[in-house]
């Protein structure tokens, strides 16, 4: 099943036994908090760019967001460039993109073609693609070869010294050519090239959707929750004061955050909508299971797959809010589930194995951190100085809006919540899980408008 990503190789993610560990120990150097710091600063420039954009294409009407595709971009520009050295520009959704001589798609328009179809792109063979009678299965194919050819060149560039290692933050790739200092009697002492572009990939792609997705949905939860926003922002204030972005201090606000309001909206929406509805696991040994009183054991090398939407609303695990409901109250946002006081510095810590959003175990994700920092230096830089809203605009203009009185306009602010709520449990996954129709219009404003 997770062979579906060896889109250019073998990776990290596909991998087992000696192959995994001789992956593993190449690329988990790189993931250190000297390299989370870039990610936290890139996060930060990256956030306030795309703000502006936000308000430029709303300018002084009332026209609402939507935001997943330019999430999708953030998050992209930060892997990017905290990862690889490949620094992107901001750009509308409506602008045109230059595409290089060369190439036929953009590096973004090329990535999010294989991202979009990559079932199609792992599954089919390249002369049926080519021949298929549909225009998107050819562009697929075709965005296939040219991210490909990206990933190539760039790959040429840095073997030959041309294209210099990253030197503010972490190369990914460069760490790939590298010869490390591996024994010989287990491991291959490089990669190949195969080996390189497939994990280039695998980074791209774990460091791209993912946290796109957790920003997301974190947005439109607080945007359905604004007694939790308002929480947010009162802690944000706490934290930074009237510090401007540029003083924000990584090894300083980011552990304030974590452990705060902003650290505990992360870790509900990751518990209500976590990256992937299964974790593939399998059985080293024979192991003894013991349910409801009766023992059944599990054959060695069993495959296992582990529910994660299960095992987070089970109430066995979870502070529940409703005792009569325990179910009812899991499947709800509630921030404050994760709070053990209100003056601790510290989150609720759930049993072993019973949260899971980034795997657990060995094989848990290289980069959960940096997706950490990313969610709060983003969702930090939002909420310091914005609120955001549902938009109302498709279903009144402004100037009925402004016509209507209170209990008129909260029947339609409902009316916009029963859509984001249907939106939201209508999930599918892909390579990640997410909202089948994740256009959900929203409005940012300034606090207190």
């Amino acid at each position: 099943m997770s062979a579906i990503v060896d889109v250019y190789g073998h990776n990290v993610l596909s991998a087992n036994g000696s192959e995994w560990r001789r992956f593993r120990k190449i690329l988990s150097p790189q993931f250190n908090e000297e390299n989370n710091q870039l990610v936290w600063r890139e996060t930060l420039d990256q956030t306030q760019s795309m703000l502006k954009i936000w308000l430029d294409r709303q300018g002084n009407s009332s026209a609402g967001q939507a935001v997943a595709h330019d999430l999708m971009q953030l998050s992209l520009h930060i892997i990017s460039k905290a990862g690889f050295g490949v620094r992107m520009a901001w750009r509308d959704k409506d602008e045109h993109e230059t595409v290089p001589v060369g190439h036929t798609f953009s590096y973004r328009g090329a990535l999010e073609g294989v991202l979009t179809n990559i079932y199609w792109v792992a599954l089919l063979p390249k002369w049926l693609l080519s021949n298929s009678p549909f225009r998107w299965q050819r562009d697929a194919l075709r965005c296939k070869m040219e991210w490909g050819d990206y990933m190539t060149e760039l790959y040429e560039s840095k073997k030959s010294g041309s294209e210099p290692s990253c030197g503010d933050g972490m190369d990914l790739m460069g760490a790939l050519i590298r010869d490390m200092p591996l024994p010989k009697s287990s491991m291959a002492e490089s990669l190949s090239v195969s080996e390189i572009l497939g994990n280039t990939f695998i980074l791209l792609l774990a460091g791209h959707e993912s946290t796109a997705n957790s920003i997301h949905c974190s947005l439109l939860y607080l945007a359905l929750h604004p007694h939790q926003q308002k929480l947010l922002q009162k802690d944000i204030d706490n934290i930074f004061a009237e510090r401007p972005v540029s003083s924000w201090n990584f090894q300083t606000d980011m552990p304030k955050l974590s452990s705060g309001i902003a650290g505990a909206v992360l870790n509900e929406e990751l518990r209500l909508m976590a990256p992937l509805l299964f974790l593939l696991k399998r059985s080293d040994d024979d192991q003894v299971l013991s349910i409801e009183g009766t023992n059944y054991t599990l054959p060695r090398n069993s495959p296992i797959m582990l529910c994660t939407a299960a095992a987070h609303r089970n109430p066995a695990y979870w502070p529940s809010k409703d005792t009569k409901n325990p179910y009812n109250d899991l499947e709800n946002f509630h921030p404050e589930r994760w709070l053990v006081s209100d003056d601790s510095s510290l989150l609720f810590q759930p049993q072993r194995n019973t949260y899971f959003p980034f795997s657990s175990g060995a094989r848990s994700c290289l980069g959960r951190r940096f997706a950490h920092t990313e969610v709060m230096a983003a969702l930090a830089t939002i909420f310091k100085d914005y609120s955001v809203e549902l938009a109302l605009d498709n279903l009144a203009s402004e100037a009925e809006l402004k016509n209507l009185d209170t209990a008129a306009r909260n029947k339609l602010w409902e009316l916009a919540a029963k859509k984001a709520r249907e939106k939201m449990g209508d999930v599918r996954q892909v390579l990640t899980l997410k909202m089948k129709d994740q256009e959900v219009p929203l409005r940012f404003v300034k606090r207190g408008e």
